[in-house]
């Protein structure tokens, strides 16, 4: 019996140590193969709006990297999760005015199929603040005493 406990135990290590664990690094070295939208926005507004973005979808950022054009995030532990480690990259369209944003989402635990896959998310929220921010003000009041048209 011991022999088959022993068996059991080096079995399961082998198992965790094949499937691997993603990190933030592994994230940003997948570049290329995430879910990549173009936004008519500028660069530098796009780039403004990815950590509040990220932190309105309770994801934790941890690096913002303006020189690679790189914000790294991540969630923790839950109930139906190791984590997930996201890295959303963004950088100039080769027309004028406009962003692509590329959002690569990895689990930290390959074998988790419950964990959540965050690139729609990312990209909805991301639209959502582009098109709040673009918004134009809204009108003052009228004074005390201004005749309304």
């Amino acid at each position: 019996m011991p022999g088959n406990a022993a068996a059991s135990v080096a079995a399961a290590a082998l198992l965790l140590s094949a499937t691997g664990c993603a990190t933030t690094a592994d994230a940003r070295n997948a570049k290329g193969t995430g879910l990549a939208r173009v936004y008519e926005a500028p660069f530098e507004v796009v780039w403004r709006e990815l950590p509040p973005t990220l932190l309105a979808l309770s994801l934790g950022v941890s690096e913002v990297d303006q020189a690679g054009r790189c914000v790294l995030a991540s969630t923790g532990w839950s109930a139906f999760s190791y984590g997930e480690v996201v890295a959303v990259f963004a950088e100039p369209a080769a027309e004028a005015g406009r962003t692509r944003v590329e959002v690569v989402s990895k689990r930290v635990m390959a074998t988790n199929i419950l964990a959540h896959s965050w690139e729609n998310d990312v990209h909805a929220k991301l639209a959502e603040r582009l098109k709040a921010a673009a918004a134009p003000p809204p009108a003052p009041p009228p004074a005390a005493g201004t005749p309304r048209s």
